[in-house]
């Protein structure tokens, strides 16, 4: 398992973000392009969801260190695929019960990672609990909706997004209007809607070819 460890010191988390900020976000680059080069159908996955929760958090005039954050919790949300076996990420039939539990804990092994991380709790946790859902049915933690805040949802909602924009072993890529459509009925599905009604369907739209 791949183990992260940075230290700020004795600065300020904020005075600490926007001194290293960037170098981070190299790191973070760095790590998202391995994962995403472990399975040639994901190969841009990880950078596509970073750069669509960085847009979006700006959307949602959030502040810059938190959109900076944000970002950073996109590249790395599915570094823990690392210890997810290729025969599973580019499995072109549907998973057995078994694969499919392996599968599911690549978001617990993100969670692992990241939390060796210091000052990493809110990014560890935005990267982390991407498949999680508000009725509790989500994983690796089944958190419900008081336990999931804005940022953790908006991440769940650019990662399904994202995955219904791109190319898999079990699908084609769909047209503009067909993935929003589709995107938007997993939303409901997952009953992630309730914050963002249609927020992000119009900024994704104006933000898919980045």
């Amino acid at each position: 398992m791949i183990l992260l460890k940075l230290s700020y010191g004795k600065l300020s988390q904020e005075k600490s973000w926007i001194l290293i900020g960037k170098h981070v976000k190299d790191v973070a680059d760095f790590f998202a392009k391995i994962v995403d080069y472990k399975s040639s159908f994901t190969s841009r996955h990880s950078i596509g969801v970073a750069e669509k929760a960085s847009i979006f958090a700006q959307y949602m005039g959030y502040d810059s260190i938190t959109v900076q954050k944000m970002y950073l919790a996109g590249a790395l949300h599915d570094i823990g695929k690392m210890a997810v076996g290729n025969e599973i990420l580019e499995k072109p039939d549907k998973l057995t019960d078994d694969e499919f539990s392996k599968m599911k804990n690549h978001a617990g092994y993100t969670y692992l990672i990241l939390s060796e991380v210091n000052d990493f709790e809110d990014i560890r946790d935005w990267a982390a609990f991407h498949h999680e859902k508000l009725n509790g049915k989500g994983y690796p933690f089944g958190k419900t909706a008081d336990e999931l805040n804005e940022q953790e949802r908006i991440m769940a909602c650019i990662d399904i997004y994202q995955a219904l924009t791109e190319d898999r072993p079990y699908k084609k890529d769909y047209l503009m209007k067909k993935r929003v459509r589709y995107s938007m009925t997993w939303r409901r599905k997952v009953l992630l809607i309730r914050i963002f009604p249609r927020k992000l369907e119009n900024v994704l739209e104006e933000t898919d070819d980045i």
